[in-house]
């Protein structure tokens, strides 16, 4: 073995023992094995820990945080969280969710897990992760970025004023990776603090896309989300979002008393679904209606709001929305049609709700991170309106444009149609005649056949 080889053997073999150290000093809460479920109380488990102090964790009325200070699995392959709640007594929150990801570094994937509670103890609360299953591996990583709760009036602090979002759930940043090892049988966990990025200012909305001219007028609903971070960013490279999205049909008939109809307003939905979804930067999406003189539309998934601002025709509310935004992630396409009647209309599309960012991958001073994001669920109103002006953009040229080849092509074209009509109308008397004989055809030959029939009949 040469020299380099001996040396290159010896530096991982110190590098390993590093790790270990390094692993061994970290705090680490040890158990002997899995905790139960739902049965044991949330203080009992936590004391199964020497070294946790209750004392450190006081009830505090005006705290309306959520802080999570450990994980479990326990014996029925479940996933335990345990939240300290400082104003428990006062204001009993439920946590509703955890952004959870069991990969790390550049494998980092975050999924929005639902939470079931199962003990609330003191300024302590044990939730079960619902349809979390854990990793046979011998070393599971959990690595929590933010915690949710109901949005509460009362004592959160709410969206703008000019902000049309309804803020569903608030978040919480956690930033803890949780390692759990299994030797011999027994669990031993730790934690180390990591680093998030967080959303300080986001509003959802969505641009709508004619599809033309056609006798039941329909149209393309592109929503996205544009927001702010807590740090810069120079270049957005990926994105995991999470949202919901929920079919419905909207009916309203007026009332007309003096017929004593009282008149309908029914509004029905279908079931939620769920979304998690990555937006990459360089995808392109493209939109084209079926409709007559229907325009194509494409747009990037992952947009600077300059970017945004540039390519869209927006309305003056629109850009007032985007004020103080920096990025917008274009995230979910929906039809949209709407049929009116005499005196009733029929609106059909897909609502989107609940959406959080998860994940952002960009680049800063030329470094790229990889992190969490610590993001509210907001929902666009029911009532909210789109953000462009070009809801019903047919493809016609405009002069100022300046597209000549268009405005030439479409110039000559109504010359022509106008041409054929005006060479056809002398003959429209013998076309309609025409069209007349060919329809009463039939007609004629069924009296035709029926007539010599009776003849023949009548000769025998």
């Amino acid at each position: 073995m040469t020299v380099i080889h001996k040396n290159c053997a010896i530096g991982v073999i110190l590098t390993l023992v590093c790790l270990v150290l390094a692993f061994l000093l970290l705090p680490c809460p040890v158990y002997a094995e899995s905790v139960n479920s739902g049965y044991s109380s949330v203080l009992d488990d936590l004391k199964s820990d020497p070294n946790f102090d209750e004392s450190l964790y006081p009830v505090n009325e005006t705290d309306y945080s959520l802080q999570v200070v450990q994980i479990a699995e326990s014996k029925d392959g479940e996933l335990l969280v345990y939240v300290y709640q400082p104003s428990n007594g006062t204001k009993d929150y439920t946590a509703s969710s955890v952004n959870i990801s069991t990969a790390i570094n550049d494998s980092l994937y975050y999924k929005n897990y639902k939470l079931e509670l199962q003990s609330r103890e003191g300024a302590f609360c044990k939730y079960l992760v619902k349809d979390f299953e854990l990793k046979p591996d011998a070393m599971r990583y959990y690595d929590i970025s933010a915690i949710f709760r109901p949005y509460d009036e009362t004592t959160d602090k709410g969206l703008p004023v000019d902000n049309e979002n309804d803020l569903n759930e608030v978040s919480f940043k956690v930033a803890k990776l949780f390692t759990a090892v299994t030797v011999d049988g027994k669990v031993s966990y730790s934690c180390i603090e990591t680093k998030v990025i967080e959303v300080m200012d986001k509003y959802v909305g969505h641009l709508r896309y004619s599809n033309g001219f056609s006798l039941c007028p329909s149209s393309c609903l592109a929503y996205f989300v544009a927001f702010d971070t807590n740090l810069p960013i120079d270049n957005l490279y990926e994105a995991d979002i999470y949202f919901v999205t929920q079919n419905y049909r909207y009916y309203h008939r007026t009332p007309n008393w003096a017929q004593f109809d009282p008149g309908e307003d029914t509004m029905t939905y279908e079931d939620a679904v769920e979304h998690e979804l990555t937006l990459a930067y360089d995808t392109v999406v493209e939109h084209e209606g079926g409709g007559l003189f229907a325009k194509k539309y494409s747009w990037k998934r992952i947009e600077s709001v300059d970017e945004f601002v540039k390519n869209e025709e927006l309305t003056d509310e629109g850009l007032k929305d985007l004020e103080n935004k920096s990025w917008v992630l274009r995230f979910y396409e929906a039809d949209y049609s709407f049929v009116q009647g005499s005196n009733s209309f029929t609106e059909q599309s897909t609502k989107v709700n609940d959406v959080t960012i998860l994940r952002l991958k960009f680049e800063t001073d030329g470094v790229v991170y990889n992190l969490g994001v610590v993001d509210n669920k907001q929902s666009p109103a029911q009532e909210q309106q789109p953000d462009n002006e070009n809801t019903n953009e047919w493809e016609f040229p405009s002069f100022c444009d300046k597209d000549w080849e268009k405005i030439l092509g479409t110039v000559l074209l109504m010359i022509g149609i106008i041409l054929i009509v005006i060479m056809l109308a002398p003959l429209l008397p013998v076309l309609i005649r025409l069209v007349i004989w060919l329809i009463t055809l039939p007609f004629r030959l069924i009296g035709a056949m029926v007539k010599s029939l009776k003849n023949i009949r009548r000769n025998n």
